[in-house]
């Protein structure tokens, strides 16, 4: 496989996540109070551990190299997506607080959920153009697995981070 393609793969998981929050978000008529919790527990989850490691590790790797081959102002339009995705999802915990509390479903969740959704997605398509510009003549196929290979270290090294316990 090459560094595109595994670099597009771990890209493929992220849309399954959020697939899934989009189904949930059509979903929130039908669902009891308990069952958007639980499924609001699974999507922060999902965000937690697949998608903050990720990010994390894009941040480290591939926007420096975007910043390098692309432009620094698209490297940074990039790392402020990554901002406003962890606000909505503050945002998101922030509502499903309100649901435990509460034992009901707040009419914000659908907006805030579309709007993850919509971001997440817009986001994903732009890494994947971006990843496409590179390909295209500015990056050799070993340059871009290189990418990849340091992609993965530092998602490994987020993943660690992200779970070790907080220093007091």
């Amino acid at each position: 496989m090459t560094g595109a393609e595994n670099i597009t793969r771990q890209n493929e998981k992220l849309h399954v996540g959020i697939d899934a929050v989009a189904e949930l978000r059509d979903r929130l008529g039908e669902l009891s109070a308990q069952q958007v919790h639980e499924e609001l527990d699974r999507a922060l989850a999902f965000f937690r551990h697949e998608v903050a490691p990720h990010a994390r590790a894009e941040e480290r790797v591939f926007y420096p190299e975007v910043s390098r081959v692309l432009g620094v102002e698209l490297g940074e339009r990039m790392v402020g997506e990554h901002r406003y995705i962890g606000e909505v999802v503050n945002e998101v915990t922030e509502l499903r607080h309100c649901v435990a509390v509460e034992g009901a479903v707040p009419i914000d969740l659908h907006l805030a959920l579309s709007n993850l959704v919509d971001m997440v997605t817009a986001h994903l398509r732009l890494e994947h153009e971006v990843l496409q510009r590179m390909l295209d003549g500015r990056l050799s196929d070993s340059e871009i697995y290189y990418l990849y290979e340091r992609m993965e270290k530092a998602e490994f090294d987020a993943v660690v981070e992200l779970s070790a316990p907080a220093s007091t």
